[in-house]
């Protein structure tokens, strides 16, 4: 799924991020339907703020999974943006979050490639 270029808002619909089975051969279709546990979403050049955001993330897996996925972590540099969501039954077991990121270019600050992480302990 291509994303849009530069300041263009995100589609009208994301569902389809959530549904793909990436890129190679899936040996066997009876799990397609069964949600991951932690969602971790990268994006970049995104104008929404983080609230529209995250609401948009998490009302398409609702919509796909029935699930009210919770926000664990975020974290963004510029209009780059990394969202970690979690079923809420791991909400309590994730803790220890660390995110960071590191600017580079001129002076460290102005650049095309700003690395963001996050990590976190579960238990």
């Amino acid at each position: 799924l291509p994303l849009p270029p530069g300041n263009a808002s995100p589609p009208n619909s994301i569902a389809s991020w959530f549904q793909c089975k990436g890129q190679g051969k899936t040996r066997d279709d009876t799990a397609d339907h069964i949600p991951h546990d932690i969602y971790v979403i990268g994006t970049q050049e995104d104008p929404l703020g983080e609230k529209e955001w995250i609401d948009t993330l998490k009302g398409a897996l609702r919509g796909t999974t029935n699930i009210s996925f919770k926000q664990i972590a975020i974290q963004t540099l510029w209009n780059i943006r990394i969202v970690v969501l979690a079923k809420p039954e791991h909400e309590n077991r994730i803790s220890h979050i660390f995110s960071d990121s590191v600017k580079t270019g001129i002076a460290n600050a102005l650049g095309k490639s700003h690395p963001l992480t996050a990590d976190s302990s579960t238990h």
